[in-house]
Order: structure tokens, then sequence, then C-alpha cells
């Protein structure tokens, strides 16, 4: 409320703040026009603040409940070590961690939310280095 009145704000569906748990991964589809699609294609795994010695996992399932895809992200040390259920098109985004000494199983490349994972064909483990 600002001056006694409140303050609106119009967002999508893609612009709505999101509060997220430190150690946690939300999967993000890659189509925003339709409700109903192939969620586990071209889907982006946000990982946020991962944590030392802590295990964090997700999954996502099609629209008749069927699991799809699972990821899991364990850190030890400075390594996060990223494993899928199934190779193909999908990403990691280390939410806000913006320096990586090494990744193997997927390129990687710096961007405004963190560096974004590109997994190489047919891997389903990536292992990341950081400083």
């Amino acid at each position: 409320m600002e001056g006694g009145r409140w303050i609106q704000e119009k967002h999508g569906y893609l612009s709505i703040p999101l509060m997220a748990r430190p150690n946690s991964i939300i999967a993000v589809g890659n189509i925003d026009n339709k409700p109903d699609y192939d969620f586990a294609e071209g889907v982006t795994f946000h990982i946020f603040e991962p944590a030392e010695g802590q295990t964090a996992s997700t999954a996502v399932f099609d629209k008749d409940g069927k699991k799809k895809i699972s990821l899991t992200a364990k850190v030890t040390g400075k390594e996060i070590a990223i494993e899928s259920s199934v190779d193909g098109n999908w990403l990691v985004l280390l939410r806000n961690i913006s320096t990586i000494e090494s990744a193997k199983g997927a390129s990687y490349e710096a961007c405004a939310d963190g560096t974004k994972f590109i997994p190489e064909s047919g891997s389903r483990r990536i292992l990341i280095k950081l400083p």
C-alpha cells in the first residue's frame, strides 16, 4: 500500500515472482502459450542455492500423470553431480552462480540468471566443478 492506495502490478504467467527454497530444483517448461504439451521436452531445471552434502531432486510428469523425467543434484565439496533419468532435450540452469571452473558431460554458458548447461548428446550426467 502506498499513500493509502493499493499498488497493482500486471504479470504474465512467466513473470510472476517466485520464491524458491535453497537446495531446490524447479522444472520450467519451454512452451508458454498453451497448457497441454510434452512437459519434459525442452524442460529447464532451475537449481537454487545447492547445499554442501545435500541432494535435491524433482520429476516431470506428463498430462496423464506418468513420470517422464527425473533429475537429481548432489553437492560434494566444490562439485555438483547432476543425473537425469533420461537423455534427451533438457537443460540445467544454476541460478545466481556465474563462475564455473569446468563441466563434464555438458557445455555451458553464462546468462542473466546464472549459468546454463546443455548436456552432450546421450548424456544423463553432468559433473560441475566450482572454483
